[in-house]
């Protein structure tokens, strides 16, 4: 997957050119210590651009990511947020 930009690659203090992997290690990191791992749209976008013609395409991608690493992902307010959560708990 090419490498798109992303906020928190650098822990917040510079944006750096990140891919999937950067956003995996994030979500994993966080459901160390927590329940569930929330991550916003201008994120979100940076990996799975908004197309409001094809959200149903994005949800699937955005839960195929999420089936392949024992996540489930919930989708809330489509185009604001998705959570995931360890599948299971």
């Amino acid at each position: 997957m090419e490498h798109r930009r992303i906020s928190w690659c650098s822990r917040g203090i510079r944006r750096e050119w990140c891919s999937v992997d950067a956003l995996k290690k994030r979500i994993e990191e966080r459901l160390r210590s927590r329940r569930s791992c929330t991550i916003f749209e201008r994120d979100l976008a940076l990996i799975w651009p908004r197309d409001e013609r094809d959200q149903l395409k994005r949800e699937k991608e955005i839960h195929a990511f999420a089936d392949t690493r024992g996540w489930i992902a919930t989708v809330l307010d489509p185009g604001i947020r998705v959570t995931f959560r360890k599948a299971g708990v």
